[in-house]
């Protein structure tokens, strides 16, 4: 935790959760506080908000220009545009570094996830299916909502790419692997989210 982003409720694993930061004292807002170790947040959750998003109390108050993400925004851009400059055909090339490296960066912060305290109950809450989930409607609309952001189905990315290929290509083929590839990367990458979330649980001290 730090000061200068975090607020009363920030707890990090070196510190006991029903005690107050040690700045506390140097903040009146922070004097009345009850603490409680449900109510309090991680490090991460308040870095991530606080510092990277700079997020506000509402709509009403729509705070500055985050130029550290103004900037990356642009980088982003400037990269499609050199990407795409040459052409579709330059594309290919790029996706070799762009199709392996999401692998290779889940990877590792799946390494990194397993070192955490707590990981394995995560991993095994991720694992455990609840069949009575099945018989909710919003489940199955959460999912079909992933479906179609993670295949970019509909918005005409697959079709513009598909328009590329050879006029003999096996598309039967790749409408089965597509999806396949797709549901087996977001069953791995679970395994990455839920390892940091049961490190998450075991901080906050719940289940």
């Amino acid at each position: 935790c730090n000061p200068k982003w975090s607020s009363c409720l920030c707890r990090d694993s070196t510190m006991n959760k029903s005690d107050p930061n040690p700045w506390n004292f140097t903040r009146p807002d922070c004097l009345n506080y009850t603490f409680t170790e449900s109510a309090v947040t991680n490090p991460s959750e308040e870095y991530f908000f606080n510092r990277v998003l700079r997020q506000t109390s509402g709509l009403a108050e729509t705070g500055g220009i985050s130029w550290e993400l103004a900037l990356c925004l642009l980088l982003c851009w400037v990269i499609v545009f050199l990407v795409l400059t040459k052409g579709i055909e330059s594309l290919g090339k790029v996706v070799y570094v762009t199709a392996i490296f999401p692998y290779v960066l889940l990877t590792a912060l799946l390494i990194r996830g397993a070192t955490l305290d707590g990981h394995m109950e995560g991993i095994k809450f991720y694992l455990t299916p609840d069949l009575k989930k099945l018989t909710d409607a919003s489940v199955w609309s959460d999912a079909a909502v992933q479906i179609f952001y993670s295949l970019s189905a509909c918005s005409g990315g697959l079709i513009a790419m598909a328009s590329y290929n050879n006029f003999s290509n096996n598309v039967l083929r790749d409408t089965f692997l597509v999806p396949i590839i797709n549901c087996l990367t977001s069953f791995y990458a679970g395994f990455v989210i839920f390892s940091v979330l049961g490190f998450m649980a075991y901080q906050k001290g719940v289940s």
